[in-house]
């Protein structure tokens, strides 16, 4: 080499060369390790040397050859741990697993060893072993702050969350404050759920690397989880500017969007993340949810297909599959029992039940269980606290199992009425279902079906010996079959609806669950004065399809001056009005209106007071946005349709005590609208009498609602003791009428 004197020993060239190679001067370092190995080709030290240099100058195999050479002539520890650095960077990691093994057989004391395997057993997905040997390091004295930091991220990765944390401040403490330290530590404190401390964690690291794209995805993630969306979706736009192309924050963007009702960004983001990965299962499905939310139903379904095809075992797309078809209202109750029955097949079929020690006597008092996400406030609690409510306790003992995700006052009263409540929301499903089963259940009820919040694979273990599901928080079977019956009503399920359901129909004698109007509600408002009537419709809009819209413009067109009032909370917001009133649109230019929810609907209750005629959606009728309006003085005029799910309306109207509001057909449904906005003295009428007919109907009537459910459970339990004998869960059940 220029510069090197050629009278150098062999001894003194390698002793510079290795001196060039610490100084990273590898150009020199190499000339001077190659001119030795021409004056001695088999000079293992040099051999090795040359082949460290190569690895970490990009030349994986060569590293391994001129290694693999050295070995050849001399077997040290440190030459095999040099190997297995080599083979770790082509991903070779068998052979790089296997010459770690050589290098500490060789010196079991080898902290370098012990370090390289704990890297490669970690790209191997073994975090749970690699901290094994990241701890031996540590015990034979590896004493950096970056090796207990590596200790710490394979922790977290092996769920090890508690020491994980432990030893990542550690390395903080030590030194090792720098952006993935601090990020390694939010991902810790956000799944330990201790959010605000992740949040600060993930600032810190932003603090020092403002281009940390994963700490700004991941703080949002969090902020989302704080129901911070206005955070969260600036930090998750922030991820997205610095990672344009990440699939991943297109789908958690969707998502959120979706969420806070930001539908057409919603479907742009989940469109470009099936763009950018087209075989992401989760992408199509955020795809499907967005479509699903905006009603464009159709796009819903083939994006749902698409993402189940692509993961054939994600129970929750294949059940958007079928949700789907519940705004098709050509679709046949046949369709939903075969379908939901195949889901069951596929994803619960395989799970086993439970054992029962239950006593069998059929007249003792009974323990029965609620399993719903619904405790708060929403529209299912209206129905299931007068049930709860009136329970008979010396007959029965009720367990409230609660899924509800954040609680309110709503939710403080069920806890009050609940002889025991049970939160089982963070539980896992074996986890759910060993205290049910624990807390000795004689019936378990599902109030949920297949909606949000659902526990289908906990019914599935069968922890209790009976099990029922029932149409108040959902309008079609579960398919499941460890489910044993549901509970309907004559309205919802008429003669021959039996064939809907793989569990056996039960009808109540006239509703499912009594009704609780709350008692700050006003007074009812007068008659509006008559310059045209307004009309109103305040269901949720993604449950307005195409059939509502064409026999609402009908209507229009068939009462002068008229206009539709759509009211809800999504209309607050203008990206989203701009959304439905292009959705709504072919009902004509001037002729409807979009109104929010400010402040929430007992400040908003004065709109009754503006509105004639409530029209109900269909396919999905309304059970709570019926009956209110009946509370408040308003007909409401609803489609018999023939499923469940289209009944609602049906069965509302009906067990008020106005089932002359009930339409039989699309025409009817035109004809009883138009006469009902146009005869002013019958509108005074409803208006004058409405809520003292109700009050005096058998919807509001809980005591005897809740002793005909009651009578149910003690039939069903006296056919399970009969059975006990048998299989549990399979006793000759009958269809009960």
């Amino acid at each position: 080499m220029a510069g090197e004197p050629e009278s150098l020993s062999l001894e003194e060239a390698y002793a510079r060369a290795v001196a060039y190679h610490a100084e990273s001067r590898f150009a020199e370092a190499e000339t001077l390790y190659r001119r030795i190995l021409k004056v001695s080709p088999d000079e293992p030290d040099v051999l090795h040397m040359l082949g460290l240099l190569g690895h970490q100058c990009g030349h994986g195999e060569q590293a391994v050859e001129l290694i693999g050479k050295a070995l050849s002539l001399r077997q040290t520890s440190q030459f095999w741990s040099n190997l297995a650095v080599a083979l770790l960077g082509l991903n070779r990691l068998e052979e790089a697993r296997r010459a770690c093994g050589r290098a500490l057989e060789l010196d079991p004391g080898m902290i370098e060893a012990h370090l390289n395997l704990a890297q490669v057993l970690d790209r191997e997905q073994k975090p749970a072993e690699s901290a094994e040997y990241y701890r031996k390091a540590i015990a034979l004295g590896a004493s950096s702050a970056d090796v207990r930091f590596r200790l710490g991220s394979v922790l977290f990765r092996a769920n090890c969350l508690p020491e994980a944390l432990a030893v990542v401040d550690e390395a903080i403490a030590m030194g090792k404050s720098d952006a993935p330290a601090h990020f390694v530590r939010g991902r810790i404190l956000h799944e330990l759920q201790r959010s605000q401390e992740a949040v600060a964690a993930y600032r810190a690291a932003l603090d020092i690397e403002p281009r940390h794209a994963d700490a700004a995805f991941n703080l949002g993630l969090v902020y989302q989880d704080l129901r911070l969306t206005g955070q969260a979706e600036t930090m998750l736009k922030w991820a997205l500017d610095l990672s344009p192309d990440n699939p991943i924050i297109l789908y958690n963007l969707s998502r959120l969007l979706r969420l806070v009702g930001r539908i057409s960004g919603a479907i742009k983001a989940a469109a470009r993340a099936v763009e950018l990965k087209p075989d992401f299962a989760l992408a199509h499905q955020a795809l499907g949810n967005a479509y699903h939310a905006g009603g464009q139903i159709e796009l819903a379904q083939e994006s749902f297909r698409k993402g189940a095809a692509l993961a054939p075992d994600d129970f929750g797309i294949h059940h958007n599959v079928i949700a789907c078809l519940r705004l098709d209202w050509r679709v046949e109750g046949e369709v939903f029992r075969d379908a939901y029955r195949e889901w069951n097949a596929r994803h619960l079929g395989s799970i086993p039940r439970l054992s029962h020690a239950n006593a069998p006597d059929p007249e003792r008092r009974l323990r029965i269980g609620y399993v719903s996400p619904d405790y708060r406030n929403h529209a299912v609690a209206y129905f299931l606290e007068p049930l709860i409510r009136a329970h008979d306790r010396e007959r029965f003992e009720i367990t409230c199992y609660s899924q509800v995700d954040e609680e309110d006052a709503v939710t403080r009263r069920f806890q009050d009425l609940a002889d025991r409540w049970r939160v089982i929301l963070p539980k896992s499903d074996d986890e759910a279902a060993a205290m049910i089963q624990a807390d000795g259940i004689d019936i378990l009820v599902d109030c949920a079906g297949h909606t949000v919040g659902m526990r289908m694979h906990v019914f599935a273990r069968k922890p209790a010996p009976v099990q029922v599901t029932t149409l108040v928080g959902h309008d079609t079977t579960t398919g499941v079959a460890a489910i044993d019956y549901i509970l309907s009503d004559p309205y919802l399920t008429p003669p021959g609806y039996e064939d809907h359901f793989t569990e056996t129909l039960v009808r109540m004698p006239h509703v499912v669950a009594p009704f609780l109007p709350r008692d700050d509600w006003p007074e009812v408002p007068p008659l509006p004065e008559e310059e045209g009537v307004l009309f109103g419709c305040f269901a949720e809009p993604s449950r307005i399809g195409d059939v509502s819209l064409g026999l609402w413009t009908r209507i229009l067109d068939r009462v002068p001056g008229s206009r539709l009032l759509l009211k809800h909370k999504t209309f607050e917001f203008p990206d989203q009005a701009k959304y439905w009133r292009s959705r709504f649109a072919r009902l004509g230019d001037g002729r409807f209106d979009l109104e929010g929810v400010p402040g929430g609907w007992l400040k908003e209750m004065t709109v009754y007071g503006r509105v004639g005629v409530i029209l109900d959606s269909f396919p999905l009728t309304g059970a709570t946005s019926s009956l209110i309006p009946l509370w408040m003085g308003v007909p409401v005029v609803t489609l018999a349709g023939h499923l469940a799910g289209q009944r609602y309306g049906v069965t509302m109207l009906s067990n008020a005590g106005v089932p002359e509001l009930v339409a039989s057909d699309q025409d009817g449904y035109v004809e009883l609208a138009v006469a009902l906005a146009t005869d002013r003295p019958r509108l005074a009428r409803y208006r004058a009498g409405l809520r003292g007919i109700v009050r005096d109907s058998p919807i509001l009537d809980a005591a005897a609602v809740t002793a005909a459910v009651e009578e149910s459970y003690r039939r069903m339990w006296r056919q399970w003791c009969e059975g006990r004998s048998g299989k549990d869960g399979d006793h000759g059940r009958k269809n009960e009428r």
